[in-house]
């Protein structure tokens, strides 16, 4: 992974002779430097932490201690940081629900966007089942393409893709995981080519909500990042959300951050 250096101007004061016997007064500006806010952007696997003995949920949260940050972002929205694990267990995976118990209140933030329906307000028990009609079309057009055959052949030539994923996801450590660039690239490759072929489709909507989604945590991160200059920040998302994470840090905010890569455990 790329990481960002600050380079320190060093003014020298130079001696000027003049005819004058008086001598020349001299002055020397100081540019204070601000060291860059660290981030780690962190890929958790949800259910697959399960079955990969490398990359555990334990594991998950020993590298947040180790890092030891400021601030967490988390996926869950900011509407529901602060809520009760009976309610977050409704929509969220088991690794950003322990990180609100386990760790301070006062750190941990939420990142996540679940739609313009929902904004500002709690989400209902059933809201993928009829609660929220936004929430509930897309979970719809998420099962009817997994289903339609229509669509199986163009599936399958894009299926090389979330094997891949699977594949990354089930054998890496988390350094490996978060480090390499491999489930990026894969994951990036994947949505852009899943774009292209749900166009003029029932389920165009289905993608434009993902890429929506990834733009609102994208926001989201920036907002914190900039709140919290010269600090460490650590953004713990689902995988398939990094690679947008990390283009909209390097674009947004530059050599006004420092990246850090995930330790070896």
């Amino acid at each position: 992974m790329m990481k960002y250096k600050l380079l320190l101007a060093l003014l020298l004061p130079l001696c000027i002779a003049c005819s004058s016997t008086a001598p020349v007064s001299q002055s020397t500006t100081a540019t204070e430097a601000t060291a860059p806010t660290q981030v780690m952007l962190l890929a958790t696997l949800h259910g697959l932490h399960k079955s990969n003995p490398n990359y555990t949920y334990d594991k998950v949260y020993e590298l947040i201690r180790r890092y030891n940050p400021d601030v967490i972002g988390v996926e869950i929205r900011p509407e529901d940081i602060g809520k009760d694990t009976t309610y977050l267990k409704q929509m969220y995976p088991l690794e950003m629900r322990q990180i609100t118990v386990l760790f301070p209140k006062e750190k941990v933030y939420g990142v996540d966007w679940y739609g313009e329906e929902a904004a500002g307000q709690l989400l209902p028990a059933d809201a993928f089942k009829g609660g929220n009609k936004q929430l509930t079309e897309i979970k719809q057009l998420e099962r009817g393409l997994n289903t339609d055959t229509t669509l199986s052949s163009r599936m399958k030539l894009i299926a090389v893709f979330p094997q891949k994923m699977v594949e990354l996801a089930s054998t890496s450590t988390p350094a490996q995981f978060n480090n390499s660039g491999h489930y990026d690239l894969v994951v990036e490759l994947f949505y852009n080519q899943m774009d292209i072929m749900l166009q003029g489709t029932p389920y165009e909507a289905y993608a434009q909500f993902n890429r929506r989604r990834d733009e609102h945590i994208g926001r989201n991160i920036v907002s914190l990042i900039k709140e919290n200059p010269g600090k460490k920040l650590i953004f713990v998302l689902g995988a398939n959300h990094r690679f947008a994470a990390d283009k909209t840090i390097r674009e947004q905010l530059g050599e006004q951050v420092q990246l850090v890569e995930v330790p070896e455990f």
